[in-house]
């Protein structure tokens, strides 16, 4: 499949300059089967398929040549590329966001019809779908619309979500009669361990089934708000706040550290729009701006009429208050003193419009919800998992290290009680001086929610320190990812925390990083009276 954007943004893949389309006029889907789907984004001046004007938000089929406007501008069919599905031999399958996706990816740089994974001949390739953020393969960023062959085990990363577990049981399996073989010789050498163990020459360790049902997937949401610093509009009026439709969903990782719901995590997970970078922060502050602009009506200033043919007081004074904005900005300007000209009053609103468009925005976020799911439950939904809040922060980007509580206060009985605030390992790190292990959840809710018994099963993985720390950070051997965020690192045989994960993949990287868990005890600590 793939999703057009049309409207008056540069950012748009079908761009109309007119002053009567939105900058996100309405989405065009193209699906595999040939379709053509129409969907208007809520615009000011509607989508109209011959002289019938569309639903804002529901889908509508076309056919390629139909008459098609968005405001006053006229689609061009030339400008929309013709879309070809698979072909007789090929099997197509779209990786994203989207409802409709083969291959569902959660994240805030994943399109919702991102990439598309093509089988033909017993072989695989990848296309990056004319994405925003783009897709790498093996580290390597690709070109849009063409596809590129890949194999089993070559890593491929959506935006910034490494969706290479995901996509492996699409892809073909070369030598397919080594499998048996395989597991026969894996019986044998279970087999011999167990001799072994049994022997008594293999030394049990501290419980990881403790530890690893002690450590949850976190699955959450939030959406970014634009502050209006200095409005002419009181606060007894309107908060200042314009929120933002858009929802930004992502996973990570999280751990409990003691019997009252509490657990640990990453800063970056508890408040994650700190952390964006300063493309998608520009990108906000022109879509606040925009909206702010649309919450006017678009209005300028409102003009008194000396044409028949100018637009009437009453008719700008609607387009004005057509939003929950500029209705609210009349309604204080019309609360105030108006024993004065008719001049003199319309002069007074154009001031606080001109104030209005003119303010500081500053860009914050709020959490939509998170929520937490937990080994060796069955879950059918998300929204059977169980909800939380931010506790506490360390407010340090220094110190990635958060901590969360569930709703109920109290940490669920058949969880495992393996990793506990008291035992954080305070001394010396040394690099490849002890063997560690993580445990968590690297590629979100696909590759661990088991497909027979729907239950989260963590990814469990041996480590070592690969670098002498700095004042707050450990260097660890093998690659992390951003589903890992707030996995516990800790010591098998001592039992001991040293760190939570907070490092993401980034290409071509062999190593991850992580907070030294001495913080957390720290953070802990600033709570613990009120827990």
């Amino acid at each position: 499949m793939k999703l057009l954007k049309i409207g008056s943004s540069s950012n748009c893949n079908v761009v109309l300059n007119s002053k009567y389309v939105s900058s996100l006029h309405a989405e065009m889907l193209l699906t595999d089967d040939g379709r053509i789907f129409i969907e208007d984004k809520n615009s000011l001046n509607g989508t109209f398929v011959g002289n019938r004007q569309l639903t804002a938000n529901e889908k509508t089929q076309v056919q390629r040549g139909d008459l098609v406007r968005f405001g006053d501008a006229e689609l061009n069919w030339n400008k929309v590329p013709v879309y070809k599905g698979p072909k007789a031999g090929e099997e197509w399958f779209n990786i994203g966001s989207g409802e409709k996706c083969d291959i569902l990816v959660s994240g805030p740089f994943i399109g919702r019809y991102h990439s598309i994974l093509m089988v033909k001949d017993k072989k695989a390739y990848i296309m990056d779908n004319d994405s925003r953020n783009g897709t790498l393969v093996d580290g390597k960023k690709i070109a849009p619309n063409k596809f590129v062959p890949i194999k089993r085990g070559t890593n491929v990363i959506c935006g910034d979500t490494d969706v290479t577990d995901q996509i492996q049981e699409y892809i073909p399996k070369p030598l397919a009669w080594l499998k048996p073989l395989l597991i026969t010789l894996g019986t044998a050498a279970v087999l011999v361990g167990v001799f072994f163990l049994a022997k008594g020459l293999f030394k049990p360790s501290v419980d990881t089934k403790a530890y690893a049902d002690a450590v949850v997937y976190v699955d959450a949401c939030y959406h970014y708000v634009a502050v209006i610093e200095d409005s002419p509009i009181p606060k007894t009026v309107w908060d200042g706040k314009l929120k933002f439709n858009n929802s930004n969903k992502y996973s990570a990782t999280a751990f409990f550290v003691d019997e009252k719901g509490v657990m640990a995590t990453n800063r970056h997970v508890a408040i994650p729009w700190e952390y964006a970078d300063e493309a998608e922060k520009t990108e906000m502050m022109n879509l606040a701006r925009r909206y702010l602009d649309a919450q006017l009506g678009g209005i300028e200033r409102i003009t008194i009429p000396t044409k028949r043919t100018d637009p009437t007081l009453s008719d700008q004074i609607q387009t004005l208050t057509q939003n929950s904005l500029g209705e609210t900005l009349y309604d204080y300007w019309s609360s105030t003193d108006r024993s004065v000209s008719t001049r003199s009053m319309i002069s007074s609103l154009n001031t606080m419009i001109a104030s209005l468009r003119n303010v500081r925005i500053t860009l914050v976020g709020e959490l939509d919800y998170i929520t937490v799911g937990y080994p060796g439950r069955n879950y059918t939904h998300m929204d059977e998992f169980d909800r939380c809040f931010v506790l506490g922060e360390s407010n340090s980007p220094d110190k990635d290290i958060a901590l969360l509580q569930l709703n109920t206060k109290h940490t669920p009985d058949n969880i495992g009680k393996g990793i506990s605030i008291e035992r954080v390992y305070e001394g010396t790190i040394e690099p490849l001086e002890d063997k560690l292990v993580w445990v968590g959840y690297p590629r979100g809710a696909a590759h661990a929610l088991l497909e027979n018994t729907h239950s989260m099963q963590p990814v469990i993985r041996e480590t070592m320190v690969s670098q002498k720390p700095d004042r707050f950070t450990f260097e660890f051997q093998g690659e992390s990812l951003g589903g890992a965020s707030g996995s516990p690192i800790y010591n098998p045989k001592t039992g001991e925390l040293y760190g939570v994960l907070w490092g993401r993949w980034t290409a071509g990287a062999t190593f991850g990083k992580a907070c030294m868990a001495k913080y957390l005890k720290e953070l802990y600590a600033e709570y613990e009276d009120i827990l």
